[in-house]
């Protein structure tokens, strides 16, 4: 989805999620490691001051679910804003969702709002795989993704610069 907000509007939005407070990603809280991810995120949860692009990003992601994939989803997870801002920063190949759990809903559906320029960073890149094929999504201020929570995925190493992304995901019942 491109053009979905302005760049004055990305640019309140990028201003407000980089004054959150941040924490550094763990992918296995028990031992930490920076072979799988390493960024810094914050968590944007809906309030007030950010509901003009909490409902508009969301409203986004339900019209391409209903006109794209259909799925029955019930939970919105807050809203990440994560930061690759250090040499080698990353994401290696994962997917969002987590089957079978008793507790949780089934992530379903991620989405990915690009906050930086690519001309503002290198490397970097999202990947997606599809039958072992690795597929470049084209990067662009703005743009923002949209794909089922279970297609694997990475973001590869900053060589230099910072890029920053809004994520979010939805869940629901199994998928059956």
């Amino acid at each position: 989805i491109d053009n979905l907000f302005s760049d004055d509007e990305l640019n309140q939005i990028k201003h407000y999620c980089s004054n959150q407070p941040k924490h550094t990603t763990m992918v296995n809280k028990q031992n930490a490691n920076d072979e799988v991810r390493k960024s810094n995120i914050s968590w944007i949860f809906q309030e007030e001051n950010n509901q003009w692009f909490y409902k508009k990003y969301t409203n986004a992601i339900l019209h391409t679910n209903s006109e794209c994939y259909n799925f029955d989803l019930t939970t919105q997870e807050p809203l990440q804003y994560t930061s690759y801002d250090e040499k080698d920063s990353h994401y290696d190949f994962h997917v969002d969702t987590v089957f079978n759990n008793p507790v949780l809903n089934t992530r379903k559906l991620s989405s990915i709002l690009f906050l930086s320029d690519p001309n503002e960073y290198v490397g970097g890149q999202l990947v997606m795989q599809y039958s072992k094929e690795d597929f470049k999504i084209e990067q662009k201020y703005g743009r923002m993704v949209v794909f089922p929570s279970f297609i694997m995925h990475k973001v590869t190493r900053i060589e230099s610069g910072v890029r920053n992304s809004l994520v979010n995901w939805f869940s629901g019942p199994p998928i059956r």
